[in-house]
């Protein structure tokens, strides 16, 4: 499968730490089974088989569109991640991000990246406050309000969907807006940051984490590796023109952080969690195809971010408009 993914000597000498899982990760992906301690080296005869997709089988010519989320692919994340995740950044990960906010239950509050819905619930319940939820992807979004209704919280975190290329929010109503990870998925970045803006009250913040390039227009091959692999359609920009859009758009950006290092962290702790919950025994059929499915794309992810081609950027602006 190409390179090895990367692993840090602190990470190998840690035992018990992040080095473990991370090791555990790295040699599943280079083909040694993680659930078959025999089995220590990856065959020089041939390369190891990889796993078909959906995308890779013959489809009818009415197929159309796959779902990208479905009732057994919830319950298996569920499994996997925990309810309302779909990856391997778990409840504490969004309400952490969000702390420059100062949230209380007087501010009206908006997240554009809503996922599965877990991250939303996780801050509304931290901060006990309400919050609308949006996911650009209807079969997310649709899981989301779902999870949102069994939780008991169809009112106070419900989620819904919207057209990232054509996001229309009622003028000057939001006191918070928030995204974790979304916004490389928009052709039309712009205009998805000025219609946040005029959604936006005075005095307004806006606070996304997203996927980033290193220079404008700069694809590389690791780069270009993750987006075939990833689950949504990018449109990555740099951290440059993302930075300039906002001062475009008279937010004064008051965080625009490298949280690469923290956002790596975070995914191989993630991972740590998932393999010791699985255990030593092999998961079902289902359960292990769709975790091998995961672990290519998070590996690749891995790749373009290790290159520094790839960033994970954290930004945070306030809007000060004329009354």
């Amino acid at each position: 499968m190409g390179q090895s993914l990367a692993i840090s000597s602190d990470e190998r000498r840690r035992p018990g730490s992040l080095g473990r899982a991370a090791a555990k990760f790295r040699d599943w992906w280079d083909g040694r089974d993680a659930y078959d301690p025999d089995q220590r080296r990856p065959s020089p005869a041939k390369p190891r088989p990889r796993e078909s997709k959906a995308a890779d089988l013959p489809q009818p010519l009415d197929a159309g569109p796959q779902p990208r989320m479905t009732a057994e692919k919830l319950a298996i994340a569920t499994k996997l991640w925990g309810e309302g995740f779909h990856e391997p950044l778990g409840k504490n990960y969004m309400p952490d991000l969000v702390k420059p906010f100062a949230l209380d239950e007087k501010m009206t509050v908006l997240d554009l990246g809503a996922g599965l819905g877990g991250g939303t619930r996780a801050v509304a319940e931290r901060y006990r406050i309400w919050i609308t939820g949006m996911e650009p992807d209807p079969d997310f979004a649709s899981a989301a309000m779902h999870l949102s209704v069994k939780a008991g919280m169809k009112t106070r975190a419900p989620i819904a969907v919207y057209d990232i290329e054509k996001l229309s929010l009622p003028p000057r109503k939001y006191n918070a807006v928030f995204a974790k990870e979304t916004f490389y998925r928009a052709q039309n970045k712009r205009g998805l940051l000025a219609a946040i803006v005029k959604g936006m009250a005075n005095g307004g913040q806006v606070l996304f984490t997203d996927f980033v390039l290193r220079k404008p227009g700069r694809v590389t091959d690791d780069v270009a590796a993750w987006l075939q692999a990833d689950t949504f359609v990018g449109h990555p920009w740099s951290g440059e023109e993302t930075t300039a859009t906002l001062n475009d758009l008279k937010l004064d950006t008051r965080i625009d952080e490298d949280m690469t290092p923290r956002y790596r962290r975070a995914v191989l702790a993630g991972w740590q969690a998932c393999l010791e919950g699985l255990g030593e025994k092999r998961p079902p059929r289902p359960v292990l195809l769709q975790l091998l499915s995961d672990a290519e794309l998070w590996v690749h992810r891995l790749r373009a971010l290790e290159s520094g081609d790839l960033q994970v950027r954290r930004y945070h602006a306030i809007l000060k408009r004329a009354r």
